[in-house]
């Protein structure tokens, strides 16, 4: 996949939880002013945009979107940091998902306003399938496919968990599918 399609679907993503959130979007270069006359009329409002270079990060390695600077405010406020997976040591009762795709719930909106104080990794659900498990796990295997609904800093491409966490559950191939249709 080009970097950026990548680039679009992260967007994307930054773009819904925005709306969401009711946070101006990030503009698109391929958007068209709308010229109704009655938007005309209503005072226009700047978008916000991300402050980081895309030099700063490389969507060809693992990544997880935070907040920077605290946790209110628009798209300005997010960033991407690249991390290595291959060096991550797992505790005995953990495990290592890759990500196929991400929610957007309602909490996230929670999270974007200030509700909910110093919340630094954002995204809550997603679908993955387990690459690497802690020594002690015996109810997941390495390939499982999974979801789940309580995992804090799901908008990445990878994230770790403890296997007795009750927000994750096996779910069956004709499910994953579904749920992720596309990988990043």
């Amino acid at each position: 996949m080009s970097s950026s399609t990548i680039t679009e679907k992260i967007e994307n993503l930054i773009n819904s939880v925005a709306a969401i959130a009711n946070i101006p979007a990030i503009p698109n270069a391929n958007d068209n002013q709308m010229a109704d006359s009655k938007e005309d009329e209503k005072k226009e409002t700047k978008p916000t945009c991300p402050e980081q270079p895309s030099s700063e990060y490389d969507l060809s390695k693992p990544y997880r979107i935070i907040v920077a600077k605290g946790n209110q405010g628009g798209a300005e406020k997010l960033r991407i940091e690249n991390f290595d997976i291959d060096t991550i040591q797992l505790g005995d009762q953990q495990v290592l998902i890759d990500i196929h795709s991400s929610g957007i719930n309602f909490i996230d909106t929670y999270h974007r306003s200030g509700l909910y104080k110093n919340t630094f990794s954002i995204g809550k659900e997603g679908a993955g399938v387990i690459i690497k498990i802690g020594d002690k796990v015996d109810n997941y295997s390495v390939n499982d496919k999974v979801c789940w609904f309580s995992i804090q800093g799901s908008y990445a491409t990878h994230i770790i968990t403890t296997n007795d966490n009750m927000g994750l559950m096996k779910i069956p191939q004709a499910l994953f599918s579904y749920v992720s249709i596309q990988k990043h």
